[in-house]
């Protein structure tokens, strides 16, 4: 079964909004440190 084309967009829509908000997290500097951002 192929996923709709619709679906594959809000897919990638989640994952680049999580990738967008992890990326802050990281440049925040208070969390610079912490082993979770790196990962």
């Amino acid at each position: 079964k192929v996923p709709s084309a619709a679906a594959i967009t809000a897919q990638t829509n989640a994952k680049t909004q999580r990738d967008l908000e992890k990326r802050e997290r990281m440049s925040d500097t208070s969390c610079s440190t912490c082993c979770t951002c790196t990962s």
